[in-house]
């Protein structure tokens, strides 16, 4: 057998450190976010019961649909968010695509408020030059749509990429993530409806229409 030595051994094994390296950052569904520090990113939330986890998963099987309905939409993991909203990224907007009721309820902070069936003039206020825009809804199906008709428009606007929020504000209230509303930090989430809540919301006891 003959030994690699030299020039050669480093060659393949640049090759090797490479391919490792694109294997641990590869994600289904399209570009996400740079290498996350995984554990900082979790929430402290306790494991879910089985009728939660049958939530989670119906959750994800949405996700699966909303991929295989928007094939050129790429998304992004709630972790990975997470770590560039704890990072203060100047360069990231976030549309919540959700009417202003649900807006209301709660909301990722600093998202701005767009309705679903918005046109292009929804961009008109907004500075997107060279912005990595966020898009989400209740559980993804309302964004993902709205980022596909306004594809050509997002990118005239300045938009740098256009990623949907994996699983939603659903996901994102599941996890115990922070959200916010005109009271400061909250736990309630607007449901979108009861069905809609009592299938994909861990905690619909939080599920509130109204503030009042």
């Amino acid at each position: 057998m003959r030994l690699l030595t030299g020039p050669n051994l480093t060659i393949i094994a640049s090759a090797v450190y490479f391919l490792t390296l694109s294997s641990a950052f590869a994600r289904p569904y399209g570009p996400q976010l740079p290498a996350l520090n995984t554990t900082a990113a979790q929430t402290t939330k306790n494991q879910p019961t089985k009728t939660e986890l049958a939530k989670i998963k119906r959750l994800e099987k949405v996700h699966e649909k909303i991929t295989q309905d928007h094939p050129n939409l790429r998304h992004v993991s709630r972790p990975g968010l997470q770590v560039w909203l704890n990072q203060n990224k100047p360069n990231i907007i976030l549309l919540d695509i959700r009417p202003m009721p649900e807006y209301r309820i709660s909301h990722i902070q600093n998202a701005v408020q767009i309705d679903p069936d918005s046109d292009e003039r929804s961009l008109d206020k907004l500075d997107l030059k060279n912005k990595i825009v966020i898009v989400y809804c209740s559980v993804g199906r309302r964004s993902s749509a709205y980022a596909t008709r306004l594809e050509t428009e997002l990118s005239q606007a300045g938009a740098q990429t256009v990623l949907n929020l994996e699983g939603g504000v659903f996901g994102w209230h599941n996890d115990g993530r922070k959200l916010v509303n005109a009271n400061g930090q909250t736990d309630l989430i607007h449901p979108y409806n009861g069905f809609w809540g009592g299938r994909y919301l861990t905690r619909k006891n939080k599920a509130k229409y109204s503030l009042k």
